[in-house]
């Protein structure tokens, strides 16, 4: 339960932080989806390539991320098992 603490502990912090992560992503929504009306519409937006452009940038921008060390992927790149040694195979 509350493993002693005075008062409830709150992990979330009143919510404080997911309310400013869904106010982030709501701001980066409207703004993309301002650019696709800005473009004539999302056909428009999927013809000129608008759309696969933003595609291809969120990959190219998650790879540098996951490079520089800035995103964890667990088990890839961060807690790798320090011995390559494969373990033994029981038999059938």
């Amino acid at each position: 339960m509350n493993q002693g603490w005075p008062i409830p502990f709150d992990p979330l912090a009143g919510s404080y932080f997911i309310e400013e992560l869904t106010d982030r992503i709501e701001a980066q929504a409207s703004e993309l989806i301002e650019k696709i009306e800005k473009a004539g519409g999302v056909v428009a937006a999927i013809e000129e390539g608008f759309i696969q452009r933003q595609i291809e940038n969120s990959a190219y921008e998650y790879q540098l991320e996951i490079g520089k060390g800035e995103r964890i992927i667990i088990g890839s790149t961060s807690l790798k098992l320090m011995s390559t040694q494969k373990p033994p195979l029981l038999p059938c």
